[in-house]
């Protein structure tokens, strides 16, 4: 049984999807929260990652991988139920907060699938998750692609479903504080200041999902690195996610629900900082999706491209980190209970509710072991 929380309180910092998804985990397990980020939703910076991604679900996690492999599976159960009450509300005419989520059709096509599921169909943990899984027939894929699957899946525009998380915040009780962590003093030093500019009582414990950021915060973690990705936004929302792992590059094609355009993409460029839009990879892209996504083309042959866009995954060597560290700060007499969790790269939207229910639980064990 999880202990009594409702006096204690925790202060989160980040207000990215893992930021957001593990404030409202610990408001709706009886905690009280304070968020601090020096970005929010509606925000747009390089700094902030959240609001470019691609924003679906598929798994990254490998057999190996059971932490990965069960966050993913609990972010997949909690979406698909928030669709399932948000259709059920508007058959009955009841009004309902639309979170930005949506059920979709999926289809993945590898050129060299022993590179990644070297077992082809089994393989693939997640394929008794998914409604609708199949392996697609040899004859209907892409040129060039040697095997491929069709599946449900869940996408989440990132402009819709950040806000939404953060209203949930707000209505379960949780306060919001646009603040800025410094970090030339270390981590101790910085989580004195953002705890005195918060105010009011002091925090039980600290959960760190700042991401990318954590890089200079924690700078004892130097396993923190960047992916830099590179998308295009195009103006039609398609019918079905595509995506193919094709030789020394990788496209995809992810509907953004309501009415929020297509991204296509993509880059993974492990280590650039460089936050310019690389126009000749643009092409690249526009080139490989037109194949995937003939239906979003004009008369022309061409996309209706709104933006193009960079972002920086917050990737992390070993995978991402959460768990417990104790934290001193000069002039306090005990040191702070802060819990890490950051470095998700571009597993972040698929990983946060499993990601958030790890944090909480880590937070219940500490609170058990300190006892009354």
């Amino acid at each position: 049984m999880a202990p009594e929380n409702n006096s204690l309180h925790v202060i989160v910092l980040g207000a990215g999807v893992i930021g957001l998804q593990t404030a409202l985990t610990l408001l709706e397990a009886g905690y009280k929260v304070t968020l601090a980020a020096k970005h929010l939703p509606g925000d747009l910076s390089l700094e902030y990652t959240s609001p470019w991604a691609g924003a679906h679900w598929r798994s990254h996690a490998t057999h190996g991988d059971c932490n990965e492999a069960r966050w993913d599976r609990e972010t997949f159960v909690h979406w698909k139920k928030i669709v399932a009450e948000e259709e059920a509300a508007k058959r009955e005419g009841r009004e309902v907060k639309e979170s930005g989520l949506g059920l979709y059709p999926a289809f993945h096509y590898w050129d060299k699938p022993e590179l990644d599921i070297p077992h082809g169909e089994s393989s693939i943990w997640w394929r008794d998750l998914v409604p609708d899984f199949k392996v697609v027939d040899a004859t209907a894929l892409p040129k060039d692609a040697r095997f491929g699957v069709a599946y449900t899946t869940l996408c989440a525009n990132p402009t819709k479903y950040l806000p939404y998380l953060q209203q949930h915040i707000e209505a379960a009780g949780g306060t919001i504080h646009r603040l800025v962590a410094p970090t030339e003093n270390g981590l101790g030093e910085a989580l004195a200041v953002l705890v005195d500019k918060v105010g009011g009582e002091p925090p039980y414990a600290i959960v760190n999902a700042t991401g990318l950021g954590a890089r200079a915060l924690c700078g004892e973690d130097t396993n923190m690195y960047p992916t830099k990705g590179q998308t295009i936004l195009v103006r039609n929302e398609g019918s079905a996610v595509t995506i193919r792992l094709a030789g020394g590059y990788i496209a995809y094609t992810i509907p953004r629900p309501g009415g929020g355009g297509t991204i296509l993409g993509g880059s993974r460029e492990v280590g650039n900082w460089d936050p310019k839009v690389d126009p000749e990879l643009s092409a690249k892209i526009i080139e490989y999706c037109k194949e995937l996504a003939p239906d979003l083309l004009d008369t022309n042959g061409d996309f209706d491209v709104v933006s193009e866009q960079v972002g920086l995954r917050p990737s992390r060597s070993g995978g991402a980190r959460i768990g417990l560290e104790k934290v001193a700060s000069a002039g306090r007499e005990k040191p702070f209970t802060v819990i890490h969790c950051y470095g998700h790269s571009g597993a972040g939207y698929q990983n946060s509710v499993g990601s958030a229910k790890e944090v909480l639980s880590v937070l219940n064990d500490q609170r058990a072991f300190d006892g009354p």
